[in-house]
């Protein structure tokens, strides 16, 4: 099975580097990633796309769905990592909104400490296996998962380190791993079998954005 992860295009909050929920739509730089990127996705025999369930990656999905005539589908394990609620409409280059994003990213007091109502890394961790379960169970070869840049970083690890990764690989990995609007993450898996009874998943690229041009 070969999955494409992909960052939903660029939403117009991105734009005005403000915090988002669920809602909130595609700026036009982002509909034109996204169809750049359906472009690109012409020749990989996709067989299905499937987002998160919020706005902007239900809209990237459905770009690039419609230039493939391919069927959509839509998950509530893909979406964001949840930021505290008081981020939702801040801007982000606030020195006091760097902070508490650096403060819940980090978890100083423990793996199930909370700043308030965000996710925590326990929780984000179980969602993070959840989510590959559901992907691992899905009958089709060719995978499009259109989801979000926080969490995009998390699974991967998820993926590399397993049920034992530590909070501390995830927040080297989340500084370490860039990722734009629209950038391709490929990734192979096998399922389990006698002589491999666990399942394997392999990294084939990391946030290609080549069709950005």
């Amino acid at each position: 099975m070969r999955i494409y992860f992909v960052r939903h295009g660029e939403s117009e909050a991105n734009a005005a580097k403000r915090g988002q929920g669920k809602e909130g739509p595609l700026s036009e730089q982002g509909r034109a990633q996204a169809a750049a990127l359906a472009k690109r996705l012409t020749h990989e025999d996709v067989e299905v796309i499937i987002s998160s369930d919020y706005e902007r990656a239900i809209e990237t999905a459905s770009i690039i769905a419609t230039a493939l005539g391919k069927p959509t589908d839509h998950s509530p394990l893909l979406g964001e990592r949840q930021y505290p609620s008081t981020l939702i409409g801040a801007d982000l280059e606030n020195d006091e909104a760097k902070q508490l994003v650096n403060a819940f990213i980090r978890h100083p007091n423990g793996e199930e400490w909370k700043h308030s109502d965000e996710e925590n890394f326990v929780e984000l961790k179980e969602r993070a296996e959840a989510a590959s379960q559901f992907i691992a169970g899905r009958s089709e070869e060719r995978v499009v998962i259109v989801s979000h840049a926080d969490f995009l970083r998390f699974i991967v690890a998820y993926l590399a380190f397993g049920p034992e990764m530590s909070t501390r690989e995830s927040v080297h990995l989340r500084h370490f791993m860039s990722i734009k609007n629209t950038g391709l993450t490929v990734i192979d898996y096998k399922k389990p079998d006698e002589e491999h009874p666990e399942p394997r998943w392999k990294l084939i690229t990391w946030n290609d954005h080549a069709h950005l041009g």
